[in-house]
């Protein structure tokens, strides 16, 4: 199922607020490095008197650690399917796909990437300590999260 498609699906029961969740969503998914982002983990929860909101996130893994784990996008951004090949152009046309403004997305795109950077900055080394981690793994999905969002930024601008 392509991205436009899971838009178009949502279109119908959502209001616009909501389909913005779903923007977001896919945009949290490429900064954290989630290859398993398929239309299964994104749903919507129907509500007394006809309501529809997105669901919370669900799912969620950073795939740039597991090497033996397909890397690719399970929807393509404008026919691209490997994340840190994603330029600016690649998500205005995925903007003009999903009937949204390409300056919107962008901003939404930078925002999102500047967020999680400095969030998995600021607790990281907090949660890795409390959470013991001789494997170092919270530390390897941090330096990938970091990565995936410095590059993204970058592309956004130039």
């Amino acid at each position: 199922m392509t991205l436009k498609m899971m838009f178009d699906a949502v279109s119908d029961l959502v209001s616009p607020a909501e389909r913005l969740k779903l923007l977001d969503a896919v945009i949290f998914n490429v900064l954290i490095c989630n290859s398993d982002s398929h239309a299964k983990n994104h749903s919507v929860l129907l509500g007394a008197g006809g309501s529809a909101r997105m669901t919370p996130l669900y799912d969620l893994m950073c795939a740039a650690v597991c090497r033996q784990v397909d890397q690719s996008l399970p929807q393509g951004i404008a026919g691209r399917f490997n994340a840190p090949d994603l330029r600016r152009a690649d998500w205005q046309t995925l903007a003009d796909e999903i009937g949204l403004s390409g300056a919107s997305t962008m901003r939404r795109v930078e925002e999102l990437a500047e967020r999680v950077s400095s969030t998995c900055e600021s607790i990281a080394p907090d949660f890795g300590h409390m959470a013991g981690d001789p494997s170092r793994v919270v530390e390897k999905i941090t330096h990938c999260i970091l990565k995936r969002c410095r590059r993204i930024q970058a592309q956004c601008r130039g």
